[in-house]
């Protein structure tokens, strides 16, 4: 797994380096001017304040990830969001992780795959982006829809997608899951006309 890492600032850029090695990645840390579309990675790591400046040549068909603030992100513009996956500062590191690493291929080919497939997620909108168009969905169905791309490519059971639900007193019903499914289908599945999210028999849900 190769990562460019474009930042201005080199401390943080470095921290990065470094917990994404202990992952096995191989990482290298580039300024905004150094970046081309010729750069090769699997994914780019993109500091939110290089758009405020003259944006990044960025290489094409790779997933890009974009830090920053919830003020940074909040003050972009619409057609930039829908073309990137966002990580609001501060985060958890396994929230990283799981975007680049948790169910992920092993080949270049098919992460490239994934990203045209068109899935980007706002977690400061609480939206998600599919194929450009920005789907709006409630707290628990973004929760539950983060759940399974954390995992993609592996089933998530009934019993740890019900965890979201803990402690929802309106929201006790036995089928919960299912019924947040159905609410997800409708608004992603169906509307785009693709089999996104599956079922996984006897265990719970999956997205591929």
């Amino acid at each position: 797994m190769n990562i460019a890492i474009v930042f201005a600032d080199k401390t943080y850029a470095r921290m990065l380096e470094l917990s994404l090695a202990e992952k096995g990645a191989v990482c290298s840390v580039v300024s905004p001017e150094e970046i081309t579309p010729d750069t090769e990675a699997d994914f780019v790591l993109l500091d939110a304040g290089c758009l405020n400046e003259a944006r990044p040549r960025l290489p094409s068909g790779v997933s890009v990830i974009l830090i920053g603030t919830e003020k940074q992100v909040r003050a972009m513009r619409e057609e930039d969001l829908a073309s990137l996956f966002l990580l609001s500062r501060p985060f958890r590191m396994e929230s990283l992780y799981g975007v680049i690493f948790n169910g992920s291929s092993e080949t270049a080919d098919r992460d490239t795959e994934r990203s045209h497939f068109g899935i980007v997620m706002d977690g400061v909108k609480r939206c998600v982006y599919v194929r450009g168009e920005q789907v709006y969905l409630s707290k628990r169905e973004y929760e539950l829809f983060a759940l399974l791309m954390q995992n993609r490519g592996k089933a998530v059971s009934r019993a740890e997608a019900g965890e979201i639900f803990a402690g929802d007193e309106t929201e006790q019903r036995s089928n919960v899951v299912d019924v947040y499914i159905k609410y997800l289908r409708e608004k992603i599945d169906e509307r785009f006309d693709i089999k996104l999210i599956k079922t996984v028999r006897g265990t719970g849900y999956m997205i591929q």
